[in-house]
């Protein structure tokens, strides 16, 4: 026992119990002494989704609202069972953690002190986030060779080995994609949760009835498509750049000759167009 002061002698509070000093805790049957009291709130429960095997935090606040300071048990309950014990001052508050890991793929319920809640464990997150692709060279022309650069982002709760496929389509008026135009398939790539991952395909563009370009990407696991992702108006072909080759200037010398004599005939070919060309002249006399 603490060293008792002179006001611990006093009698306690006619309230209380008899006229004794406190400190023998003889008080009224009908009395409650000040004393610490506790109040359990702010569950939380994180993740709320995992796999088998992956741990889960269980946490709650524990306050101390009484005038004493004192010592409070949390209990978990529901589908595991834990405990643990804090000593808290009056006004003071902690967080007290449970971590459980499930074993098999169900919901789990938890309870604490009243409060209650739930997670699942499932067989594993696939998710992957795709954005449209970017497409080099800027102009494209039947014949160019381009690239298609196709991001590809995990939200899978565990690393995977996936693969990538791009399906080009012509552009439509109508809803939907026009002609299929080719389909590659990536190798195999591994990718970790939260990792980006750029997908390259090779391809030479060629002339069709629409010069727009649709493109579908398709994201699998283990051969099953999980993952599906499609935009309009990728890149556009546009029509194979010709020679434009014109002739002009044309010379007759001398203009008046007598039978027998030399004629020089002349013209200038220019080419007006953007890639080198070939033109036929044929020069007629009559």
């Amino acid at each position: 026992m603490a060293e008792l002061k002179l006001e611990d002698w006093l009698p306690q509070e006619i309230n209380q119990g008899p006229p004794f000093p406190e400190f023998l805790g003889i008080y009224w049957p009908w009395y409650t002494p000040p004393g610490a009291e506790f109040k359990v709130s702010d569950l939380v429960i994180s993740p709320t989704e995992v796999n088998p095997g992956q741990p889960v935090t269980i946490s709650c606040l524990v306050t101390n609202i009484g005038e004493e300071a004192g010592s409070y048990t949390v209990k978990l309950g529901g589908d595991f069972m834990a405990e643990q014990t804090v000593t808290l001052q009056p006004g003071e508050s902690k967080t007290v953690s449970f971590e459980v890991t499930p074993a098999v793929v169900k919901s789990y319920a938890v309870s604490v002190d009243g409060l209650s809640g739930s997670f699942a464990a499932i067989e594993g997150i696939l998710e992957f986030e795709l954005v449209k692709p970017a497409v080099t060279p800027e102009e494209i022309y039947p014949g160019t060779n381009i690239a298609l650069t196709c991001p590809v982002t995990s939200r899978c709760s565990n690393p995977q080995t996936a693969t990538a496929k791009i399906i080009i389509y012509e552009g439509s008026i109508l809803p939907g994609h026009g002609t299929e135009v080719t389909t590659k398939t990536s190798a195999p790539f591994s990718i970790s949760p939260g990792e980006s991952y750029n997908v390259i395909f090779h391809h030479t563009a060629i002339a069709g009835t629409i010069d727009r370009r649709d493109v579908e990407i398709e994201v699998y696991i283990s051969g099953k498509l999980v993952k599906q992702g499609e935009w309009d108006d990728v890149y556009y072909v546009a029509p194979a750049p010709a020679a434009d080759i014109r002739l002009e200037n044309l010379i007759i010398y001398p203009a008046e000759v007598y039978v027998g004599e030399k004629v020089t005939i002349s013209v200038t070919a220019k080419n007006y167009g953007t890639v080198t060309g070939t033109k036929k002249i044929v020069c007629t006399v009559s």
